[in-house]
């Protein structure tokens, strides 16, 4: 008995994975049973991406002319770059593995449940999950940004460059009033200004002047606006070198079967099997019947990969690596009652013991 009650140290570490949890308890309604699922180990890769939208200057042409530079944005096109990625379990019910626990009546025993109906923990409300995706940024969050651009460039355009006949003089005007600007700056930090603005004022002034430089010099050699976007893609690898998804620099995230972006593998390699317990002529000892089950994972080495090259590479507890244990769910109820936490990635057992009590790992 004394198992039962130790910490398993190994998987201590990943916390308690649960979030949206549902309690439940045992009743007349449903027969004084809890019906659960055991998990299916799959890879969450986490993909943080940067997209960049560059636009050319309206008045690009006239830059080597006006300004005595090259614009390195010629034209309109969006980059996407991984900038990060990162491997985390993610359990999913196992069809193949629902189980049920009988209880006597009057059992006040609360069972909570995640959405999938795997078991989070007994007797004890769960933990937020850490690992919980954050929301990504919407896609039109850089579309507001370019229309802000666009309100910003209208108050640039002074009466003479809106009257003016052609991109060329207006650009020359655009032109004169960055020298204006840089003029004025420069006196204004050498003291050479007849008005020099004290204190804050001084400050904003000066803030306002380089933004107004900024965005005049924008339009002659353009502008880059960039964004990061995490994604999450589930993959349940069946196989080796599985594609996970496509990646493009120039339309991001694809499905795993778009030919026009180049493939990220999933490479799994076991690194550890558990073996189910064995009597004396090597039986397989299944859990009692009754038993609350959870699982003993084993560990795999997982890489995400690409163009050849390891973008992540961790291991990881997996279910399917893993043997079924059981315990006696009589533990959870009556006097000294104990509180259990499991995994729901994996489906570990990370805790059991007396309410209050530190594990012993």
């Amino acid at each position: 008995m004394r198992k039962i009650f130790l910490t398993l140290g190994l998987f201590a570490a990943l916390g308690v994975c649960a979030q949206e949890t549902v309690k439940v308890t045992a009743n007349k309604f449903n027969g004084y049973g809890i019906v659960y699922s055991l998990p299916k180990t799959a890879i969450d890769i986490r993909v943080t991406l940067s997209r960049t939208v560059e636009k050319p200057g309206p008045f690009a042409q006239y830059a080597q002319k006006y300004l005595g530079e090259n614009p390195t944005i010629t034209k309109k096109r969006t980059v996407w770059k991984i900038e990060q990625v990162d491997i985390l379990p993610k359990g999913i019910a196992d069809p193949e593995k629902h189980y049920a626990i009988q209880l006597k009546k009057e059992n006040r025993t609360a069972f909570y449940l995640n959405k999938e109906g795997m078991l989070v923990s007994i007797n004890q409300e769960p933990k937020a999950d850490p690992l919980a995706p954050q929301h990504p940024r919407r896609p039109e969050a850089i579309k507001k940004k370019e229309a802000k651009k666009e309100a910003e460039y209208a108050q640039l355009y002074t009466e003479s460059m809106l009257i003016s006949s052609s991109v060329r003089n207006m650009a020359e005007t655009a032109a004169q009033q960055i020298y204006l600007l840089r003029e004025y700056r420069l006196d204004l930090l050498t003291g050479n200004s007849d008005e020099i603005p004290q204190g804050q004022s001084f400050e904003i002034l000066l803030r306002e002047m380089n933004k107004r430089e900024s965005l005049l010099t924008s339009l002659f050699l353009g502008t880059a606006e960039s964004e990061t976007i995490v994604k999450d893609i589930i993959v349940s690898p069946d196989k080796n070198n599985t594609v996970a998804f496509r990646f493009s620099e120039q339309k991001g995230i694809l499905p795993d079967d778009d030919l026009s972006g180049e493939p990220v593998y999933i490479q799994l390699d076991a690194k550890e099997i558990v073996e189910a317990p064995t009597d004396a002529k090597g039986k397989v000892i299944a859990p009692a019947q009754n038993a609350l089950v959870y699982i003993t994972p084993g560990k795999a080495d997982v890489s995400a990969l690409y163009k050849g090259e390891s973008l992540c590479q961790k291991e990881i507890p997996m279910a399917q690596l893993g043997a079924e244990f059981g315990i006696d769910p009589s533990v959870f109820s009556g006097s000294g009652a104990v509180e259990a936490t499991f995994c729901p990635e994996s489906g570990a057992l990370l805790h059991i013991g007396i309410a209050d009590e530190k594990p012993v790992k």
